[in-house]
């Protein structure tokens, strides 16, 4: 035994985690799957990559002017990239925007790219930090700023 008293913690988090679940599942997802058409599929489909968008911009230590926009464009550039070749060569499901498997197969991806997204720019900016000294001389020696 740790002694670590989490069990309140545990049981508010997880109470939460329900809540939501719920809330979610039957307020947004359950008009989704009952539409038969691909706007709402979509629709849905931009919440989930802008909100991946924002909370890979808000994890990194460090931070730049429009992170979010390459936060964006990069989870979603990778994600529409792998899931074409899904539902074209995979699935081949007819039509391609069936919602039980779109939206499922997305959210996986999207989560996917965004911890790797939040992992090597979080890495990149906290080395660009660290060695701020090295990249400010060889741009000062002439280096573009690919170089430096």
């Amino acid at each position: 035994r740790l002694g670590l008293r989490l069990e309140t913690k545990l049981i508010y988090a997880a109470t939460r985690a329900l809540v939501q679940l719920l809330l979610l599942g039957y307020c947004l997802l359950l008009p989704v799957f009952h539409a038969h058409h691909p706007l709402p599929v979509l629709a849905y489909l931009a919440f989930m990559l802008s909100v991946a968008g924002s909370e890979a911009a808000s994890r990194p230590s460090y931070g730049y002017p429009r992170l979010w926009h390459s936060a964006l464009a990069s989870i979603a550039v990778a994600w529409s990239l792998v899931i074409s070749y899904a539902l074209l060569f995979v699935l081949k499901q007819d039509p391609w925007w069936q919602p039980q498997y779109l939206i499922p197969i997305s959210g996986m991806l999207i989560g996917n790219a965004l911890s790797a997204y939040s992992l090597a720019l979080d890495r990149f900016l906290s080395m660009t930090r660290q060695q701020h000294t090295a990249v400010e001389l060889r741009l000062s020696l002439g280096a573009n700023r690919w170089e430096a």
